[in-house]
């Protein structure tokens, strides 16, 4: 470490999200700030069953300044880091391995979903609590969720998701036989790309392939668990299709198939409390966008909101008409780039220096 003697090192603790699961906010932060020079670790854990977290022991260097860490003790081998460290929680159960790292060390306490969206355990709430306290600077991802902090932490800043906005204006081309059979027989393809889960829409789905059978429909992720046999059986219809989980990599390519582009979700606690990563994608790629009306959403002139199924089948309609509109794909762009990760972590490197802590 002894290159990074200015830099402080930032520490995304155990237990963590899969580096090789849904590469999503933790994930890209950390690619953006070891992108600006700061050396970055990334704890992971051989419970995960993903590449490359599973084959990790000690320090692995994935690019420059980037490295994934396992010493199969949540970390605790950090606490002998002699530099300067910034450790970056996003999650309250990491409270437990965060009271081992390095000591003296400043604390950023990353907000990013509704606690009702975590695996419930005891302590829970005690732990959210002692990581508001405790933090030198706090997030929150949405609105609803900087809200509920403020009154606790008045200093919260927001700081939504974003967006990588060179992976997805220029995909690079991916051998994918399957994608381009299923393009090539569609009149319109309808795309979506993340978790497949409760809080999805699927009847609201199944609505909008019957309103439009000579569309298809792709929905591209992992069915999580608590998706009931019920939800399941609504996609036996032929102009729906459910694809696994794809590496981020392959994702840009997949949306530059995709004609529109889709957020189906209920409105409930864990959704109006979201910052969906996909939207910012969505627009990188050009692609139009039809959301329910989630707060998070609402914000963006270029996604198109529907309040009912009737009016996201409208949506579907009025989109197919918009997307060849050059100034509305500028819009597109525009926001994008108005949102980008380097935006977002910007932002916090600011607080952090504004406060003397880096």
């Amino acid at each position: 470490m002894g290159r990074y003697i200015n830099k402080p090192a930032f520490i995304f603790p155990a237990p963590s999200c899969p580096w090789g699961y849904l590469f999503q906010r933790p994930q890209q932060i950390a690619s953006t700030l070891a992108r600006c020079g700061f050396p970055v670790i990334y704890c992971v854990d051989v419970q995960s069953y993903c590449e490359p977290d599973w084959s990790v022991r000690g320090l692995k260097q994935l690019h420059p300044n980037m490295f994934l860490f396992n010493d199969g003790n949540y970390g605790n081998l950090l606490s002998k880091l002699n530099v300067p460290s910034v450790i970056w929680q996003y999650w309250p159960l990491q409270n437990k391995s965060i009271r081992n790292l390095v000591s003296n060390c400043v604390y950023v306490y990353d907000c990013i979903d509704d606690l009702s969206t975590f695996q419930q355990y005891d302590d829970l709430l005690i732990d959210h609590e002692e990581s508001l306290h405790r933090a030198n600077v706090v997030l929150a991802t949405s609105d609803l969720i900087f809200k509920k902090i403020y009154d606790s932490r008045p200093d919260v800043i927001l700081v939504p998701n974003g967006v990588c906005y060179e992976d997805f204006g220029r995909p690079e081309r991916v051998f994918w036989p399957k994608l381009e059979r299923l393009r090539n027989k569609s009149k319109v393809l309808v795309g979506y790309y993340g978790a497949i889960a409760e809080w999805m829409d699927f009847d609201l789905i199944y609505y909008c392939a019957k309103q439009f059978p000579e569309w298809n429909f792709l929905l591209v992720g992992q069915v999580y668990p608590n998706v009931t046999i019920e939800q399941k059986e609504l996609f036996n219809t032929n102009n729906i299709e459910i694809w696994p989980r794809q590496d981020y990599d392959r994702l840009p390519y997949l949306l530059s198939k995709f004609d529109i582009t889709i957020v189906p979700f209920k409105i409930n606690q864990i959704t109006m409390c979201t910052s969906p990563v996909k939207i910012f994608e969505y627009m990188a790629g050009g692609k139009p966008v039809v959301s329910t009306d989630l707060p998070e959403c609402r914000k963006y002139t270029s996604v198109l909101i529907a309040k009912s199924k009737e009016e996201f089948a409208q949506r579907l309609e009025d989109s197919l008409k918009l997307k060849n509109d050059e100034s509305f794909i500028n819009e597109l762009f525009k926001e994008a780039r108005n949102n980008t990760w380097e935006a977002r972590v910007s932002t916090v490197l600011c607080a952090l220096k504004s406060k003397g802590l880096i």
